[in-house]
């Protein structure tokens, strides 16, 4: 063989093994995804207030208010590398407030790999009179797309420590949005200059002591601040801000 024609042929195998591997490794690292806090497990049992259930075709988690017929629905999308279910404590106390809440599974724990699954949950709720969506970090800001190109579908984004890109800047619009953060987020200065990404009566919550992972349950994740204030009450916090939100739509 030509030894042009040789080194050309080396140089594209050893391509595409440096490829291969390179999946491999981004495979591996998306399903090794943080570990779940204890309080997981008792969040994904239904109680009086709240059926807990999984749509096993659609991968979908859902939590339904059982006291209150619900006006709302909330799509929410996880961050990255987080599993979905170390959202179940934040998510079924917002559910408890009157909130139909869908959170699906994203393909290895990453929501830019499914960012239309909303597609399909809208598809199936369809007779509500709100249609929120939102998420925590990149969940969020895969939340932020899917409304940019659906504002016609969508009635309100809730952003959990997350923001959008200029490329699809909601400035213009009318949507009513809610962004909450931890003041300990190491994105915190970033998420509250986010502003020119919104309409001009974006609402911020800032959540003293909070941090980036206390909206899941889940840990401390790498590059987050220390939290000085607990999970509980961070979470308790976004709660009443979510619901707050919520409640000025539905009238």
């Amino acid at each position: 063989m030509n030894p042009k024609k040789r080194n050309l042929l080396i140089a594209f195998v050893l391509f595409d093994l440096l490829l291969v591997i390179g999946v491999l490794w981004f495979v591996n690292w998306g399903l090794n995804a943080y570990d779940l806090s204890p309080t997981v497990d008792l969040a994904l049992q239904s109680s009086p207030q709240v059926s807990v259930s999984e749509n096993t075709d659609e991968n979908w988690i859902i939590f339904t208010p059982t006291e209150v017929e619900p006006q709302t629905l909330f799509i929410y999308y996880p961050g990255a590398r987080v599993p979905t279910e170390a959202y179940a404590p934040l998510l079924k106390e917002i559910a408890a407030q009157g909130i139909l809440v869908v959170t699906p599974h994203m393909p290895l724990n990453f929501a830019f790999f499914a960012a239309n699954e909303a597609d399909d949950i809208l598809a199936a709720y369809p007779d509500y009179d709100l249609d929120l969506i939102g998420g925590h970090s990149l969940g969020g800001a895969m939340a932020h797309i899917y409304t940019y190109n659906h504002l016609d579908q969508i009635d309100g984004l809730i952003l959990f420590g997350s923001y959008g890109t200029e490329k699809t800047s909601l400035a213009n619009t009318t949507l009513p949005v809610l962004s909450i953060y931890g003041s300990e987020d190491m994105g915190a200065e970033t998420i509250a200059a986010s502003t020119n990404l919104y309409p001009a009566d974006i609402r911020y919550v800032r959540i003293e002591g909070g941090n980036h992972a206390q909206f899941g349950d889940y840990g401390l994740q790498a590059g987050d601040g220390t939290a000085t204030i607990s999970r509980d009450e961070q979470q308790t916090l976004t709660v009443q801000a979510v619901t707050e939100f919520v409640t000025t739509l539905e009238k």
